[in-house]
């Protein structure tokens, strides 16, 4: 039975949630909502981008932040 029209595992695709009018979907505005709020900084942008990566066992999550100047690493921690 052929469920894709491709090989799916090992192969990277968008996550499976609506698109939004802003071009993003569900699952990247969640990310982009949830910095917000846990940072309590409205104002940070963010660029979010989710997709699958169907393999055997794993989670992963990656972030790249970019500052305005320096930081130290006790402002970071703070």
């Amino acid at each position: 039975m052929e469920i894709f029209p491709f090989q799916y595992a090992f192969n990277l695709f968008s996550h499976n949630a609506p698109m939004m009018e802003n071009g993003y979907n569900e699952e990247e505005m969640k990310m982009v909502k949830e910095t917000r709020k846990i940072w309590n900084f409205p104002e940070v942008q963010v660029a979010a981008t989710c997709i699958r990566v169907p393999v055997m066992r794993a989670h992963a999550e990656s972030i790249n932040l970019q500052f305005d100047g320096e930081l130290t690493e006790e402002e970071a921690v703070a």
